[in-house]
């Protein structure tokens, strides 16, 4: 009887342990973001990248975001956690980034 309780709540723990585990976003998740190819794959659908290059360096994440959030209205298809890495990613780069190449 207690060798079958014991296993019992091994075998809870563990599931707990192993779901947690799985949802839990890491830092190496946060890396995998290329911005480059989501602006090459999103935002170059209905902008030339001059748009978007012209105003690196001039908007801060708020406002690349209230701009993605815009987009997303008109049809864009983001996840939110996209949409904040995107804007992240953007208020971070100046004109002679990556994207504008």
């Amino acid at each position: 009887m207690k060798k079958t309780i014991l296993l019992l709540i091994i075998i809870v723990l563990g599931t707990a342990v192993v779901a947690t585990g799985a949802t839990k976003k890491t830092n190496s998740d946060k890396k995998k973001f290329n911005c480059v190819a989501v602006v090459n794959n999103k935002c170059e659908t209905c902008h030339y990248k001059s748009r978007i290059c012209a105003q690196l360096g001039r908007r801060n994440r708020r406002k690349w975001r209230t701009t993605i959030k815009r987009m997303v209205s008109h049809g864009a298809i983001m996840e939110k956690d996209e949409i904040e890495a995107l804007a992240r990613c953007l208020a971070a780069s100046r004109k002679n980034a990556d994207i504008c190449r």
